[in-house]
């Protein structure tokens, strides 16, 4: 295993304490032990899903939510004979006009509702598996696609032999994890949504390695949140499901509790408002007041106000400096201004258009880099080809603020619980948890502390690693 500490709090205490929907789901399928209210939570879901019924027998609106329902109702332990089901069951099988016949989400749910033997699913996965080069590999479909080809692959091992293909996938997967349990582009709560259902040696292997993840990304509360019933959130159903399958739970119960990654070296109160942002200038740090559209210069000292500059920005999305600037960047048009810190006027406007996913800003190596958490990576802007931006993948999946270092970029994530230093060639540097209980908002580097910004308790913070992670 990756670690040798175990969970901050028991998360026994939320499977027995929580009444929500996510707890009695994993009382059902993970330790068979449902509470007494549980089936009544189940049956009125049931209710509210079968409400959606479209005519032609779908559930939810077009596209992936009706397979997306139906793998819910299974869960929820509906009868596939009930008529509004069966014809749910019809309406997968068919398809749509775009995709005639089910496709690898129809596969999973036709699957668990005992429909896997029909014709035209066997069809259907046959095809899929025909099909693997356009859809297996790292850098394809979404940061959560190959998640769902392997659910829909293990549902249906009875159908078609998906062994070999899944311990392929979960091999690569596992192969390309750093030692922070990140590869590039790909959810780490969507590679543990997958591989804590497959009971093989290589799924094993890969939750192994994102113990780090799971540990870091529990809640105070012993679960890891109520999120909604799909792959693009952190979960409890999820980790306990992995935890469980694999054998982790009791072990990781009994080792001691992973102590906190930082340690805060000095706290100052933020200024009032609704903060974003954090930029370092030489001398004073920034922050972005989203209310008021300023930026607010303060001491690093004793946090006192030095400044409050109009930002003349609609819905600015975060701030940096670049040069003897402070620079904005902006969705629509998508741009980065940069202002003359002592007057607010606009010195120079750079286009963007290459970010997907607006994110932080940073000065590296004497070059603008922007954030794309769509991308995964950063665009690299340079004043000799401005209009060439270069991609540069990094060490974190989907990479958000930003702040410069000497050896590299301090980012958070959008995806896992860290932030995470990449060096100038997108090699892994250094890692931690996302401070403040993950509420860090955004991070900046005067080059001997890391700062970071606690917009919830209003507070910037000096951090140091309190030990290796």
């Amino acid at each position: 295993m990756a670690t040798d500490y175990g969970f901050r709090y028991d998360p026994m205490e939320w499977v027995e304490g929580s009444d929500s929907l996510q707890a009695a789901l994993v009382r059902r399928h993970v330790f068979h032990a449902p509470h007494a209210g549980d089936a009544a939570m189940f049956r009125a879901r049931v209710e509210v899903i079968l409400a959606e019924q479209r005519e032609d027998g779908s559930l939810g609106e077009p596209g992936h939510n009706k397979a997306a329902r139906l793998m819910e109702l299974a869960d929820l332990g509906v009868d596939p004979d009930r008529p509004e089901v069966a014809r749910a069951i019809a309406a997968a099988v068919r398809g749509t006009n775009e995709t005639p016949g089910p496709w690898i989400r129809d596969i999973r749910a036709l699957c668990m509702l005992g429909a896997g033997g029909r014709p035209e699913v066997k069809a259907a996965l046959e095809l899929v598996v025909a099909k693997e080069a356009e859809w297996n590999g790292a850098w394809k479909l979404c940061p959560w696609g190959q998640a769902f080809y392997l659910r829909a692959l293990w549902a249906a091992r009875d159908v078609h032999d998906t062994h070999a293909l899944m311990g392929s996938i979960l091999t690569w997967m596992a192969d390309g994890l750093s030692d922070a349990g990140c590869i590039g582009y790909k959810d780490p709560w969507g590679l543990i949504w997958a591989a804590g259902i497959i009971d093989l040696p290589e799924a094993k292997r890969l939750v192994d390695l994102l113990i780090p993840t799971i540990l870091r990304g529990q809640e105070s509360d012993g679960g890891w949140g109520d999120d909604p019933y799909d792959a693009w959130s952190k979960n409890s159903l999820k980790v306990f499901q992995a935890l469980v399958t694999h054998g982790l739970l009791d072990e990781l119960r009994g080792r001691p509790p992973l102590p906190s990654d930082w340690e805060i070296v000095r706290e100052l109160t933020a200024p009032d408002g609704d903060l974003s942002g954090l930029t370092y200038d030489g001398e004073r740090l920034w922050v972005m007041d989203r209310d008021k559209n300023e930026a607010i210069a303060v001491s690093p000292t004793d946090g006192s106000v030095q400044q409050r500059l109009p930002i003349p920005v609609e819905e600015p999305q975060g701030i940096g400096w670049w040069d003897d600037g402070l620079a904005v960047t902006r969705e629509d048009p998508k741009r980065v201004v940069v202002l003359d810190a002592a007057t607010g006027d606009v010195k120079r406007e750079l286009p963007i258009d290459a970010v997907e996913w607006m994110g932080g800003l940073a000065q590296a190596n004497d070059e603008l880099w922007v954030s794309d958490g769509f991308a995964g990576g950063v665009w690299r802007y340079s004043d000799d080809r401005p209009e060439e931006p270069r991609m540069l993948v990094l060490a974190g999946p989907a990479p958000g603020a930003l702040t410069p270092a000497s050896d590299g970029v301090w980012h958070s994530d959008g995806f896992a619980p860290f932030i995470i230093k990449t060096g100038f060639e997108g090699e892994l540097r250094d890692w931690g948890e996302r401070p403040f209980g993950g509420r860090c908002e955004a991070l900046a580097w005067d080059g001997t502390e890391l700062w970071a910004l606690d917009a919830t308790d209003k507070r910037i913070c000096a951090i140091r690693k309190a030990r290796p992670a």
